[in-house]
């Protein structure tokens, strides 16, 4: 999820969730990592969690606005500085909490907590929200947004929304972790994000003396030419951040329930005396390659998928518009750099949209025909391992809302008419979505599922993290599907 939609309903969630302010007990690291930090002088402000929201079936605001139905997306409820009260004074109330946010060169936030069970896809992501036009160098350069495009409202005039992220994505495969040293039989993490090199060694230090080793420290930094943090908070010229974390289905449903009750990860503000931390910026970090080196499909088997192509078409006819997709790509950098939006770009993944032909926008769909239908082609990305997960998702081109999806696991429960002998092997497929599926409609889904009357539509394809490179996949090495469209 990268838009407004977001922030409303994690509001809602944090108005709901008065079970955020139960004060933690001391069990754990939480205590000795509160003394080893009071011990060096610093405040530690709360309570700071991460709340998930499940996509699948719901309306909630949150789950419109082009939101992947195949995720849990965990918001950040970020404690305060400033007026609120430390945590040796009192816990500190929801609305006192933020869900974008501030941070001083001489704080830092610190999530712990275990990771998530076993799941199709785990990351944590922090994005450079909004921005002061004061502090944005090459504004000139600013990309305006395509007919249709929306942005969410900047909180002043003089501030920009850019959402871009900033680095990598921690997930499954990057995540350093560690035994639980206070949980026999579980692993721990422990995440810092600041902007000053010497805060971030002072933290790690007071989680070392707590007993947490640095094979289970991550560090996202918040380097000094792409952000902006200054010394006080609130600052109407400073940055603000947001962080969002993704957990992706399948997994086992029940031990994911019970890792996201509040609580399971803590987030806390720490913060030293002002001026009491030399400033050391962060430099800009190098982000991992997308590249393997490899291509998914080559020589024989790309031969295979082209001739696949022309086996649908000779089952189905000749389409009225075959559309090939496109890879959207993002660039970090020019949206912090311009103030340009990025729509809360996820580094894990790869976005693919199906655009009407010659055109930047996505293709509307049609099914209320009596023969209508789209077929999907492409071949199953986490079966050939260049990604952990894949899905389509189809939405109401006004709202955004989900109208259903397929991910992988649907693909692969079917079996597909190929060659004994394909190189291609079983990793091709297609899928016809219909208004309605008759039992003739081999590798159907339905569009009605959700009422008679279906509606315009629009596809999206995510491909989440190629294992070979733990960061998302690059588009040039994967086989980006096509759409046959049958009016």
């Amino acid at each position: 999820m990268t838009r407004r939609g977001l922030f409303v309903a994690i509001a809602a969630l944090v108005l709901t969730a008065i079970l955020f302010s139960v004060w933690e007990s001391s069990a754990g690291l939480r205590a000795p990592l509160l003394d080893a930090l009071q011990a060096q002088g610093a405040t530690v402000y709360r309570p700071g969690l991460m709340s998930g929201k499940d996509c699948r079936g719901s309306d909630d605001p949150l789950c419109s606005n082009f939101a992947n139905t195949a995720v849990i997306y965990l918001g950040a409820i970020v404690p305060c500085a400033g007026e609120c009260a430390a945590i040796s004074e009192r816990p500190i109330g929801i609305l006192d909490s933020a869900l974008t946010w501030q941070i001083a060169e001489h704080e830092a936030l610190v999530l712990f907590g275990p990771p998530p069970p076993s799941t199709t896809h785990f990351g944590i992501q922090v994005t450079a929200y909004e921005r002061h036009k004061a502090h944005i160098p090459r504004l000139a350069g600013y990309r305006r947004l395509q007919p249709g495009e929306k942005i969410p409202p900047a909180s002043a005039p003089d501030r920009y929304v850019v959402d871009a992220a900033i680095g990598d994505t921690f997930n499954n495969h990057t995540l350093n972790s560690a035994p639980d040293p206070f949980n026999e039989g579980s692993e721990l993490f422990a995440l810092i994000i600041s902007a000053n090199r010497n805060v971030e060694t002072r933290v790690r230090q007071a989680l070392n003396a707590a007993g947490v080793t640095d094979a289970a420290i991550n560090t996202l930094a918040l380097p000094g030419d792409h952000v902006f943090v200054g010394n006080d908070i609130p600052d109407r010229e400073a940055d603000s951040f947001r962080m969002v974390g993704r957990i992706a289905r399948p997994f086992e449903e029940a031990a994911v329930k019970r890792y996201l009750r509040p609580g399971t990860l803590k987030l806390w503000r720490v913060a030293y005396e002002k001026n009491s931390v030399p400033a050391a910026p962060f430099a800009v970090a190098e982000q991992r390659s997308r590249y393997s080196g490899r291509a998914e499909l080559n020589g024989r088997a790309g031969r295979e998928f082209l001739q696949f192509q022309k086996h649908v078409k000779h089952r189905f006819g000749e389409p009225d518009r075959m559309i090939h997709s496109s890879a959207r790509q993002y660039d970090d950098r020019h949206c912090i750099e311009t103030g340009s939006y990025c729509w809360g770009n996820n580094n894990d993944a790869l976005y693919v949209d199906i655009n009407a032909p010659g055109s930047e926008q996505l293709a509307k769909f049609d099914l209320s025909g009596p023969g209508s239908r789209v077929i999907i082609l492409g071949v199953d990305h986490q079966r050939l391992r260049y990604a952990d997960f894949w899905n389509f998702a189809w939405f109401d081109p006004e709202s955004g809302a989900s109208l259903g999806s397929f991910d992988f696991t649907d693909i692969q429960r079917r079996r597909f008419e190929l060659p004994a002998d394909a190189s291609v092997g079983n990793s091709a497929y297609f899928i016809q979505l219909r208004r309605r599926c008759g039992a003739e409609d081999a590798h159907c889904l339905s569009l009605s599922d959700r009422g008679d009357a279906v509606p315009e539509f629009n596809l999206v394809n995510r491909i989440y993290v190629n294992p070979q490179t733990g960061t998302g996949p690059a588009a040039e090495e994967l086989v980006l599907p096509v759409v046959f469209v049958y009016d």
